[in-house]
């Protein structure tokens, strides 16, 4: 978040961005940021932490996605579909996926209908839908799979739990 708010300023001194582009730029890094770190310190088992990260992510992506000319900047998805693997849930995995292709296809469409199309730019279109594409797969069978492993170790550990029960009563017998 502080790379993303520190290469945004940088835009706006070098005349590419202006101050009020900043700060919301700013505001939709820095604030989920400070409301991250409340509920985390609130309850550190909250599960308020990663739907607010996403919500955040999400609209400051959708900002910047619909406020530039460039196309390197769907890159910025991937920074939450790799952070969403951590979760090791497939419901935030496919919110991201979507709402990260969604906004992607949307913009994409915009630009093919204010600009120029050139070879080069269509070529990079490919790329950015073909990037995201597998990096939604990856990170949907990533969460699928981590999923997976917990409901295991969860019923292993439960059986753990019954057999040392089971273990106690028979000793109290």
């Amino acid at each position: 978040i502080v790379i993303l708010a520190i290469s945004y300023f940088i835009e706006v001194l070098k005349g590419e961005r202006k101050m009020a582009e900043y700060l919301i730029v700013f505001l939709l890094t820095i604030l989920p940021t400070v409301l991250i770190n409340l509920a985390y310190f609130k309850n550190k088992a909250s599960k308020s932490i990663c739907y607010i990260s996403i919500l955040f992510y999400i609209t400051f992506y959708t900002y910047v996605m619909f406020t530039t000319t460039k196309m390197i900047v769907f890159c910025y998805i991937i920074v939450l579909m790799t952070l969403i693997m951590v979760y090791g849930r497939l419901s935030l995995a496919l919110i991201c996926c979507i709402s990260g292709l969604t906004i992607n296809i949307i913009s994409i469409l915009k630009l093919a209908l204010t600009t120029k199309l050139t070879p080069a730019f269509i070529t990079e279109m490919e790329v950015a839908i073909a990037c995201i594409l597998l990096m939604s797969f990856y990170s949907i069978m990533v969460s699928k799979l981590n999923e997976q492993i917990n409901a295991h170790r969860i019923r292993n550990l439960n059986q753990e739990k019954q057999q040392a029960v089971d273990l106690l009563e028979t000793v109290l017998q």
